[in-house]
């Protein structure tokens, strides 16, 4: 996975646009002419230039204030497409907590207690971990609300009602993220208020129906904070390590995080985005609706740019950008094998 937003910051200016020696066309923002790597688009297509981008883009007599606009939202859409491209499955890792049979007989009486899990992540920035969805198991009818704390803050992160349906089990989606890089370390604690609640939880007491799964990215081990009733931190010496599950479940998935990967490697990537703005462009340039800028260029020299072809014996055989575009990202890919991402450990 990837943080969409911070790659298109962390990247924008790394590959530039040259400003226009016309006169006419010298209208470039100073964002888009800088170009921290040196590497500039129209090395990628000698098409990438101002006069062929304004006369072909889609908004017909557009103000110069505007096609700067413009370029700035085609180029982040480029570099999204491109890094998206080098990365293949990010998901590290899905399972249950537990995932054995549970006999629903023995209930676990309401104490006025904060209950639930001490969750402690991998303490890497490059892994994230999700609560996909929680499954509750309960006696009786009513309401239970979940909460997620972390002990960096007094009021929780994330809270939901469940609408509980007595002996069976009731599924909730959450998309809760454990992120350790936002938070810079720290517990999170997921749980439930058990003061003035109506429905008991079943424990988990069949066979071995209570043994966990043992994470590789996050670890959840069962807590309760004795007579606490408020929707607060508590204070975690105040924790205690039990053995009760509280009927809960939950299904985890972690996932590698690649954005400080390509923030940290920038010049890995310079070419990806390139060829990515001159395929992306060079695409728009066919079908634009703009007649007089096409019939200048000629569509057929645009379609053997992007798709590559032969022109006639006495000139090798065009090789097209998007054949460029799909090496660069092989050798980007090839790359990344040689940089560490995720290591097992134990959390606890």
């Amino acid at each position: 996975m990837i943080n969409i937003s911070e790659i298109r910051t962390s990247l924008f200016g790394v590959v530039g646009l040259q400003q226009s020696y016309n006169p006419a066309y010298a209208i470039l923002a100073a964002d888009l002419i800088a170009s921290t790597s040196g590497a500039y688009f129209n090395q990628y297509s000698s098409y990438m230039t101002v006069e062929n981008l304004k006369s072909t883009q889609p908004y017909a007599d557009i103000s110069d204030a505007n096609f700067n606009i413009w370029l700035r939202s085609v180029i982040t859409n480029s570099i999204s497409t491109a890094i998206q491209k080098c990365f293949k499955s990010d998901l590290f890792e899905n399972a249950l907590l537990y995932d054995r049979s549970i006999r629903k007989s023995t209930t676990l009486d309401n104490d006025g207690d904060f209950v639930g899990y001490e969750i402690i992540v991998s303490k890497r920035k490059d892994m994230k971990s999700f609560i996909n969805k929680a499954i509750l198991d309960f006696s009786g009818t009513g309401t239970v609300k979940l909460l997620l704390f972390h002990d960096s803050q007094v009021d929780p992160l994330q809270e939901q009602e469940v609408t509980i349906s007595d002996n069976s089990s009731t599924e909730v989606a959450l998309n809760w993220g454990l992120d350790y890089g936002s938070v810079q370390g720290g517990k999170y604690y997921l749980g439930y208020l058990t003061d003035g609640l109506t429905p008991k939880a079943f424990e988990r007491d069949y066979e071995d129906s209570n043994v966990p799964h043992q994470y590789t990215g996050v670890g959840l081990f069962p807590v309760k904070v004795t007579g606490w009733n408020s929707e607060t931190m508590f204070d975690i010496s105040d924790v205690v390590n039990v053995s009760e599950t509280f009927g809960l479940n939950f299904d985890i998935s972690s996932y590698r995080d690649y954005t400080n990967l390509v923030v940290n490697n920038k010049d890995m990537f310079i070419d990806v985005i390139g060829y990515q703005f001159a395929a992306d462009m060079l695409g728009m340039m066919i079908t634009s609706i703009q007649t007089n800028g096409i019939e200048r260029i000629g569509k057929g020299n645009l379609l053997i740019e992007l798709q590559g072809g032969f022109i006639n014996e006495e000139l090798p055989t065009v090789v097209g950008i998007n054949t460029k575009l799909q090496k660069a990202i092989k050798e980007v890919q090839e790359n990344l094998t040689d940089i560490p991402l995720i290591q097992k450990f134990t959390v606890k």
